[in-house]
């Protein structure tokens, strides 16, 4: 199992040292489950959304992104995000290793975010920045 993010699946302005090293995990793990299924290895990708951790709050304000007015404003950007709690994380991340799934979205953002950007690989920032980064009305 790889830890990867949703950032790993969309390009976010200000955020491309970060979309970079998670981009990469993910095609790491495609690899590999290409190269292993043959040898009955199951590999396993983790796509977190927002989960409420400390380490995800502190990365959170350690860069602010070009368009944050103050550290407090990312907090809050943040908080609002982090819609699913680590014990929902933990559930959705075992279940889905335990089927053998290639691909975990952790959290309905997750969810949500990987079909945007199926649907609409083109325009998916679009899309996302019109509902105001909110992707689960």
């Amino acid at each position: 199992m790889n830890i990867a993010s949703i950032f790993g699946v969309i390009a976010v302005p200000g955020q491309a040292h970060y979309c970079a090293s998670k981009f990469a995990v993910r095609g790491f793990s495609e690899a590999l489950m290409s190269e292993l299924e043959e040898d009955g290895v199951r590999v396993t990708c983790v796509m977190p959304g927002g989960v409420d951790t400390n380490i995800a709050r502190a990365a959170a304000v350690d860069s602010l992104p070009p368009d944050a007015r103050s550290h407090e404003d990312v907090v809050q950007s943040f908080k609002k995000m982090a819609i699913t709690s680590p014990a929902e994380a933990a559930e959705q991340i075992l279940k889905g290793v335990s089927k053998g799934a290639r691909f975990v979205p952790v959290g309905r953002d997750a969810k949500r975010v990987m079909l945007i950007q199926r649907l609409f690989p083109k325009t998916y920032m679009n899309i996302i920045r019109r509902r105001g980064g909110d992707v689960l009305d």
